[in-house]
């Protein structure tokens, strides 16, 4: 194990400690429940090497979100699929390419409530990113042939969701927002330059950390905790190489960038209640 691994391992241990001490002196509410999300997904992504290649598009695809509250524990759970089509800037330009995203996230926490009005869930998990672009049947505009780009992050999510505390009616509106930094404690990136997947790949080693920010505006039907959501956000990545030894004179460092907006349909028995349900 590298020591960027027990480093990570380390900050999850604090993240524990910190989500336990947040909790003491805290209120803790009676009613527990869960959240469902079934929606869409759409972004502008950028992906920059330091090489000076790049890539940027548009994404489009499906999320679903999971959370179960419990008097002493909430479990996240967060899946997102999209595609899209990017275009590559480097050595020469190619349109069009065929890139799909994927990330599944299991977080664990806890929910207490601050002044009868926010509900504040401290969270710690795991997650995994998975990026491809692939352009092997492509050639540039310098007469470059194309390849596949993979990038492969396992991240240790650290985060705290608020989110407001209303008595459910119909046409009510709650605010909520979401922080969180990522630990990548083992991340790759791979090229391969065959035109089939048996092919070798070029695959560098790499750590990095990343940060994301999410508002969410639920607009609710009625007092059975339906209704919809609307959650812009803004995500960040850099990511190193971590052995320079392993292809001398080449680097992979880059820097992604996603900003959107998420569109669900949900389903809420958690706030399902009068706020004063927590005095």
């Amino acid at each position: 194990m590298n020591r960027r691994f027990w480093v990570s391992l380390r900050v999850i241990k604090l993240s524990i400690v910190f989500v336990l001490l947040s909790s003491l002196g805290s209120t803790f509410a009676a009613t527990r429940g869960f959240d469902l999300r079934l929606g869409a997904y759409t972004s502008n992504l950028g992906y920059d090497e330091d090489s000076g290649a790049s890539n940027s598009g548009n994404t489009i695809g499906l999320v679903a979100r999971y959370a179960s509250y419990q008097p002493l524990s909430t479990i996240l759970l967060d899946l997102t699929y999209v595609g899209g089509s990017v275009d590559y800037e480097g050595a020469g330009k190619i349109s069009d390419i065929k890139s799909e995203l994927y990330d599944a996230r299991g977080m664990f926490g806890f929910s207490f409530y601050l002044n009868n009005a926010y509900r504040l869930t401290p969270y710690v998990g795991i997650g995994l990113r998975h990026f491809v672009a692939d352009s092997r049947s492509d050639i540039s505009t310098t007469s470059v042939a194309g390849y596949k780009s993979e990038q492969i992050y396992v991240y240790n999510p650290i985060g705290i969701e608020i989110i407001e505390v209303k008595e459910i009616t119909d046409a009510t509106w709650v605010t909520g927002w979401r922080l969180e930094y990522d630990s990548v404690f083992w991340g790759q990136n791979r090229s391969r330059l065959g035109a089939a997947d048996a092919y070798e790949a070029v695959k560098i080693s790499q750590s990095g950390h990343g940060y994301r920010f999410y508002m969410s505006f639920h607009r609710f039907f009625g007092e059975d905790g339906s209704g919809i959501m609307i959650e812009p956000f803004y995500k960040y990545w850099h990511l190193s190489d971590s052995d320079s030894n392993e292809y001398p004179g080449f680097s992979s460092d880059h820097e992604s960038s996603e900003w959107g907006c998420r569109c669900s349909f949900l389903f809420n028995t958690s706030l399902r209640i009068n706020k004063n349900c927590f005095k």
